[in-house]
């Protein structure tokens, strides 16, 4: 038995032993601790019994039971089991809109959660999916919420705004294009002034408005791009992890370059930039 298989044995065997509010709030704690250190299963299996002895021990403990909910929540969207994670997400948000109201400001972190869920199930920029609809409805609630708390300006708010974008079609119809850039570009300041200038947030950030840029303007953004380039060469293989999106880019590049009207070679300035890093970086891996 591993190490971890012991930790979650005796975390279970404390809550049934002694299935009071503060055990149960501490293995809550210890199970987010092994979801962070990206042990989900194990996380999951303890906030299920967490969540099982608080339905039959607290019922009346709906604010906790809310909480658990939530985290189960996240450990399901980690292990892609997004019907699951959907389910105890709505779950969590019906107790606290019953609690609090359909106002509170900390619903909006529940909402952020089933709204990137739903995102995540169907890809990023899926054509002609019902789910991105909702999952906006979803997001721009929870915007909203950080809005009126004054939190528009936390890791939080601007995770929201990128989800927000993704909801968005990059291709068409112009409306749409429009919307997702200028997500995207809010973001990407908001993160800049967050995580500073440097970081690897604010390098997606810059990435994702280059590319909502190709069919927003007519033609891309090569400063954000070339930026965001900049900031991975200082993080050790974020170039290589992004070699897949750049090649991905690349390839839609050359369908503004190809389009009629346009006069700048694009894909030669992008290909000569990262060829000068890596030339790797764009080589077809198979």
């Amino acid at each position: 038995m591993s190490s971890i298989e012991q930790q979650v044995q005796t975390i279970i065997q404390s809550i049934a032993e002694d299935p009071t509010l503060d055990t149960i709030g501490d293995a809550n704690v210890q199970a987010l601790k092994l979801g962070e250190s990206g042990h989900f299963e194990p996380a999951r299996q303890v906030l299920e019994r967490a969540l099982a002895a608080m339905e039959v021990h607290h019922p009346d403990s709906r604010f906790n039971i809310a909480v658990i909910l939530s985290n189960l929540g996240l450990q399901q969207m980690a292990l892609e089991n997004y019907q699951a994670a959907k389910d105890l997400f709505r779950q969590a948000i019906a107790i606290r809109e019953e609690l609090f109201g359909p106002d509170d400001p900390r619903l909006a972190g529940y909402l952020q959660h089933l709204g990137q869920t739903m995102v995540q199930e169907t890809g990023d920029n899926s054509l002609f999916n019902p789910d991105h609809t909702e999952a906006r409805r979803i997001l721009e609630r929870a915007f909203r919420l950080y809005e009126a708390a004054c939190k528009l300006e936390t890791e939080e708010a601007a995770d929201c705004m990128v989800g927000i974008a993704t909801t968005y079609n990059s291709y068409h119809p112009p409306e749409e294009v429009a919307a997702r850039l200028s997500w995207s570009r809010r973001a990407a300041v908001t993160w800049e002034g967050l995580a500073g200038p440097e970081s690897l947030k604010t390098a997606n950030a810059l990435f994702r408005v280059a590319w909502s840029s190709l069919y927003a303007t007519g033609g891309p953004d090569l400063d954000a791009v070339f930026r965001a380039i900049a900031i991975c060469e200082k993080h050790e293989g974020a170039l290589q992890e992004n070699a897949k999106m750049f090649r991905s880019y690349q390839f839609d590049l050359s369908l503004i370059s190809g389009a009629p009207g346009a006069s700048d070679d694009y894909v030669g300035q992008f290909r000569q930039h990262l060829n000068a890093i890596d030339p790797s970086l764009l080589a077809d891996p198979h």
